[in-house]
């Protein structure tokens, strides 16, 4: 009777990550402009540095933008009530918004509050750069 709530248990696992995965290859491209233009509205932003802060998993996560050539060159975190481990777990995501040139990125597991207060906190520096 065992196996058989084991065997049921894994295969309706199987089922539900086969679900969640696809091999079918996607150009982002059209989605990576799109979601480009939601944060940074392309071209509308103004050359310069800009402080902006949110709240990661605790209140208070400074961040610092730098904008050349009306595009997101760099960001760089400042003053921060997080804890080192996920602060530095979540540094990934600043190369994926400078890439991307979009606060639309994905968070990394076990530090996903930081992830998200970092691009609030550049979301909230850009909107002084409009």
């Amino acid at each position: 009777m065992k196996n058989k709530r084991f065997f049921a248990c894994a295969a309706i696992m199987l089922v539900l990550l086969s679900a969640g995965c696809s091999t079918e290859q996607t150009d982002n491209s059209s989605v990576k402009k799109e979601a480009a233009g939601q944060s940074a509205e392309a071209g509308k932003i103004k050359d310069g540095i800009y402080s902006g802060v949110a709240r990661g998993y605790k209140k208070g996560l400074h961040v610092n933008v730098t904008v050349k050539d009306s595009k997101i060159a760099d960001v760089e975190i400042g003053k921060n009530n997080e804890d080192e481990p996920y602060l530095t777990d979540s540094m990934v995501v600043i190369e994926q918004i400078v890439e991307t040139q979009s606060t639309e990125v994905d968070a990394v597991a076990g530090a996903t509050k930081t992830c998200k207060g970092i691009a609030k906190a550049v979301d909230n520096a850009l909107e002084k750069a409009k």
